[in-house]
């Protein structure tokens, strides 16, 4: 079993100093690393990062994708235009959690003004699935990746932990 490392401080330095950290502390962790600057990209993977993104990458390959396949537009929207209280945040999903066998596409994100940047799952080839199609079904022990603003990830998380969608 392979751990997961999401690097997320809003600092290349600290960034960069956990990556070697956890690097050095485990040659079979998955290290998932946010690029504040993109001139220090390549450092992450010196570093020994298995991933490394951009905020402005993300919202590119958004972009990219809703040209194909619209995903939330207005989430999207509000990232670009202005930028303040956007987080990443992971979202565990429980044994007993609502999401657990239910496809993507239930949880709505679109309507809760929420991203879903990739699903990180254990025992599972690749461990990060970037991107995933709507019918993709949720397991014990996935980790969503949610892209939006603080109180509309914490919705979703009561949602989930009570166990009822409505």
């Amino acid at each position: 079993m392979h751990h997961k490392l999401f690097v997320q401080p809003n600092s290349d330095e600290l960034n960069v100093f956990i990556t070697l950290t956890a690097r050095s502390l485990s040659k079979q962790i998955i290290i998932i690393a946010r690029v504040i600057k993109n001139t220090h990209k390549k450092k992450y993977f010196l570093a020994g990062a298995n991933y490394a993104f951009s905020a402005d990458e993300t919202i590119g390959l958004m972009g990219a994708l809703y040209i194909t396949q619209p995903i939330s537009y207005v989430a999207l929207d509000e990232m670009v235009t202005e930028n303040t209280g956007v987080v990443f945040d992971m979202l565990p999903i429980h044994e007993h959690a609502y999401f657990v066998d239910k496809p993507l596409e239930t949880l709505e994100l679109q309507d809760k003004h929420l991203i879903l940047f990739g699903i990180l799952r254990k025992e599972s080839e690749p461990v990060f699935q970037f991107n995933p199609s709507p019918s993709f079904v949720l397991q014990n022990h996935d980790i969503l990746i949610v892209m939006g603003r603080k109180h509309h990830i914490n919705a979703l998380r009561k949602l989930n932990d009570k166990g009822s969608m409505r």
